[in-house]
């Protein structure tokens, strides 16, 4: 799964990364309908990795493989779609989070070029945090951060993302973006028009990683490979690659409908889902 939506009238869509397609269900888990299916015209999916509810009851889903942004309403139609970036000078995005206000918050790739070139060294670079309209056309840069942790990898001769490794979250709020690079327990606050307003210091203490959260996330990470003599191969130069002493200090942020900060503490991994949450 890439992930979930809820919509205004209570309809939960999910995005399937393993058929390709959306799955629409009412308030008590019945399914009512599903859209898309693998291919590469409009509603058409190659690589689901995210969605997100944009302010209204539009359903925005990226496609990693396309580069491709698919806004879908309720009954399952494409009301548009676009490819990301829009400018060749743009960064491609890696992670993004909507605003209710009807706005985008995006964290760019990095460059290969600029990743590590030696054998099981890891590193992060920096890339900005950009808020755009629903269209993708920037608006303004919030910042310029760390982004996903990676590793060089001899046997794959590339860099490949480090599995447990560190990388940036970010949610926007009504006037304001939370940033978690995870770096250390903080996360950044910044005003939705530029400028840092105030961080927020999480408690707890690092947390030892484990081969068990090890390969759970790196079975995450090749999971969008439905081939299984591919995945299989991928398994092996992840599983190769060397596990981070400590887990990260958070997964996913999220701004609720009240305006409230949920921090998501847990890791892929643990046996229960933990989150701290924060008011204004």
């Amino acid at each position: 799964m890439a992930g979930a939506v809820r919509h205004g009238d209570g309809t939960i869509v999910v995005a399937d990364k393993g058929s390709w397609n959306l799955r629409y269900f009412d308030d008590r888990a019945k399914q009512l309908r599903t859209s898309g299916r693998e291919g590469d015209g409009p509603g058409e999916f190659r690589g689901l990795s995210w969605i997100g509810r944009c302010g209204s009851d539009t359903s925005f889903v990226w496609d990693l493989r396309h580069r491709r942004m698919s806004a879908i309403d309720l009954s399952g139609r494409v009301g548009r779609q676009f490819r990301l970036p829009l400018n060749p000078s743009d960064l491609t995005p890696y992670a993004f989070s909507c605003s209710s206000q009807g706005w985008l918050v995006m964290v760019g790739e990095p460059l290969l070029v600029d990743l590590p070139q030696r054998d099981k060294e890891s590193a992060r670079i920096p890339a900005p945090v950009v808020v755009t309209d629903l269209g993708g056309r920037v608006l303004r840069t919030l910042a310029n951060v760390n982004t996903r942790e990676f590793t060089m990898s001899a046997r794959a001769s590339a860099p490949l993302p480090r599995p447990l490794g560190l990388e940036t979250h970010v949610a926007p709020g009504k006037q304001r973006v939370f940033v978690g690079t995870g770096d250390s327990a903080i996360v950044q606050v910044f005003n939705v028009m530029g400028g840092r307003s105030g961080s927020i210091r999480l408690s707890g203490s690092p947390r030892p990683a484990t081969q068990k959260h090890f390969e759970m996330a790196v079975d995450e990470i090749i999971s969008f490979e439905d081939d299984a003599e591919a995945r299989s191969i991928l398994r092996r130069l992840f599983i190769a690659l060397p596990m981070p002493a400590y887990l990260p200090p958070h997964g996913e942020l999220i701004v609720d409908s009240e305006d409230l900060l949920w921090v998501v503490r847990s890791i892929i991994g643990d046996p229960e889902t933990t989150m701290d949450v924060f008011d204004g």
